[in-house]
C-alpha cells in the first residue's frame, strides 16, 4: 500500500524596507480643470489607504514652461484633493511635477489623445419588454456601438459608459402627471468574448480590452437592459459616454484590473506606473456623449 501524506509549513518572508515614495493619480480631459490625489506610498502589511501629508506642492508645466498649480481642497466627504484653475487643452503634452519635503520629487508627462469618434451608435433589433420578479418590467434594448473604420495596431484604446434617462409620472384622478426627470447608470448584457475582453475600474467608465478590435472588428454590441414601473415611467433616452484614452490611461486601469483577477498562486501583474521617482499614473484621455431615443 502507498500512503501519501502531505502537510502545510508556515514561511515568514522578510520583505525588504523601502523608502516612503510619493504617489500621485491624475486623469484629465478636454475643458476642465486638472484634479490629482496625492499620498506616500506605505509598506505592503499596512492596511488602508495613505494619508495626504502637508505642504504638497503640485505644478503642471507645457513644454517647459509653467502653466498652471493644484490647490489644496476638501470634497463632499472631507476627503484632501487638488486642483488647478486653469483648464486642460486638448492634445497638449503636459508635465506634473510633484513636491512633498523629504522627498523625492516626481514627475509624468501625458496628454489627451485625438479623439476617435464613432460612425453611429444606434438600436438595432426590436425592443423587448420582459418580465420582471418584483411586478416590474424591463426594457431589453439591442444596441451597436460602430467606428468610423479599421483601427491601427496601436492606439486601440476605449472606454464606454452607458446612462439612461427616465421621466417618472404620477397618478392622479385616474390621469398621468410629470413628476420628476431621472437619470441612472443602464446595466447591459453581452456575448461571452465580448463580456470577457472587458474590465470594470474606479473610473465610471468600462474598459475595452485592445484585443477585443483583433480580427478587423469594429463594431460593439450589447443589449441595454433598463428596470421600470409600466404605470409611471417611460424611458426616454440612453446616453452613451465614449473615451479615447491615452496608452498611459489604458495600461494603468488594465494592470489595476487585473489585480482583482489572477489565479491563486499566480504572480500578480506589475501595476503600470509612469512616475518618475514615484507611483502612481498621470494620465489624459477625450471624450464626447452621442444619445439615442427609444422610441415610443
Amino acid at each position: 500500500m502507498l500512503l501519501l501524506a502531505s502537510c502545510a509549513r508556515e514561511l515568514q518572508i522578510d520583505l525588504p524596507d523601502e523608502p516612503a515614495k510619493i504617489v500621485v493619480v491624475s486623469h484629465f480631459t478636454t475643458g476642465l480643470p486638472f484634479q490629482a490625489n496625492v499620498t506616500l506610498s506605505q509598506p505592503v502589511y499596512e492596511i488602508g489607504n495613505g494619508q495626504t501629508p502637508q505642504n504638497v506642492d503640485i505644478t503642471v508645466s507645457n513644454g517647459g514652461q509653467f502653466y498652471t498649480r493644484l490647490l489644496r481642497k476638501l470634497d463632499d466627504r472631507g476627503k484632501v484633493f487638488f486642483e488647478s484653475n486653469a483648464l486642460v487643452k486638448a492634445e497638449t503634452p503636459y508635465t506634473i511635477t510633484v513636491e512633498i519635503g523629504g522627498y523625492p520629487r516626481v514627475q509624468a508627462t501625458s496628454s489627451v489623445p485625438s479623439y476617435k469618434g464613432l460612425q453611429d451608435f444606434k438600436i438595432v433589433d426590436t425592443i423587448q419588454v420582459e418580465n420582471l420578479a418584483d411586478g416590474k418590467k424591463a426594457l431589453r434594448i439591442p444596441l451597436e456601438i460602430n467606428l468610423p473604420g479599421l483601427l491601427p495596431v496601436a492606439g486601440r484604446f476605449f472606454a464606454f459608459n452607458l446612462r439612461h434617462e427616465k421621466y417618472v409620472y404620477e397618478i392622479v384622478n385616474g390621469q398621468k402627471e410629470f413628476d420628476y426627470r431621472e437619470e441612472a447608470s443602464t446595466y447591459f448584457v453581452t456575448d461571452g468574448r465580448t463580456l470577457s475582453l472587458l474590465n470594470n475600474i474606479a473610473e465610471p467608465v468600462v474598459l475595452i480590452d485592445e484585443n477585443y478590435w483583433n480580427d478587423n472588428r469594429r463594431t460593439l454590441r450589447l443589449d441595454a437592459v433598463i428596470p421600470f414601473n409600466p404605470t409611471t415611467d417611460e424611458v426616454k433616452r440612453i446616453y452613451l459616454e465614449w473615451r479615447t484614452l491615452s496608452e498611459d490611461f489604458y495600461r494603468y486601469h488594465l494592470s489595476l484590473a487585473r489585480q482583482g483577477t489572477n489565479q491563486p498562486l499566480s504572480d500578480p501583474d506589475a501595476v503600470f506606473n509612469n512616475v518618475a521617482n514615484g507611483y502612481g499614473n498621470f494620465s489624459g484621455y477625450a471624450v464626447a456623449v452621442d444619445t439615442v431615443n427609444i422610441p415610443d
